[in-house]
């Protein structure tokens, strides 16, 4: 490995991830590390800092980044937009001070409620006492998230049984608010 002008290392032929090193490529970044013209193991060429390429930013021209996420979009039952999975799965949010996903507390001392569905938030109301806050996030969480899970899996079950039955009957979940209160359309009646 010879050494390049101001102390800068040839690494010209190495290999990271699925990236050989070609030839530099004739400039630097704004911190100084020399970019580096690269060909990805799939046959793409790129240019890559020879920082990100030694700390493993980049890895392959961004083929192993589409591979992957097709990989989890393979795995995942994404319905309407919904992940059935992430849906089944959620956890409380790390910014989330209150302890109760969809439960924040106003600057007055009061708990306003609301919940998230197909891109859409609800307000739920406001609430002075936050075990009443809580309990009206929880009802609304059964109502919406585990409603529209369970009437999924219903309509997965009997679609399964006869395709013909799916394919004259998609499956339906919408959430609405009427009159202060969230209604749900659905086309599995459980």
């Amino acid at each position: 490995m010879e050494i390049m002008r101001k102390n800068r290392l040839d690494i010209r032929g190495q290999k990271f991830g699925k990236l050989t090193v070609i030839c530099p490529a004739g400039r630097s970044t704004k911190t100084g590390s020399l970019i580096w013209k690269c060909r990805c193991d799939c046959g793409n060429e790129v240019e890559v800092s020879a920082s990100d390429l030694k700390r493993g930013n980049n890895k392959s021209c961004g083929c192993l980044k589409e591979q992957s996420q097709k990989m989890v979009r393979d795995r995942l039952h994404v319905v309407d937009g919904t992940c059935i999975e992430w849906l089944g799965g959620r956890k409380g949010r790390s910014d989330n001070s209150s302890g109760c996903p969809g439960v924040y507390r106003k600057k007055g001392g009061k708990y306003t409620v609301s919940i998230g569905f197909k891109k859409k938030i609800y307000y739920l109301g406001s609430f002075s006492e936050y075990e009443e806050a809580v309990e009206c996030r929880e009802r609304a969480e059964k109502l919406v998230h585990e409603g529209f899970v369970n009437a999924y899996k219903v309509w997965e079950q009997k679609s399964a049984e006869d395709p013909e039955w799916g394919n004259q009957n998609p499956f339906v979940y919408e959430v609405e608010k009427q009159n202060g209160s969230l209604v749900v359309h659905n086309s599995m009646a459980l």
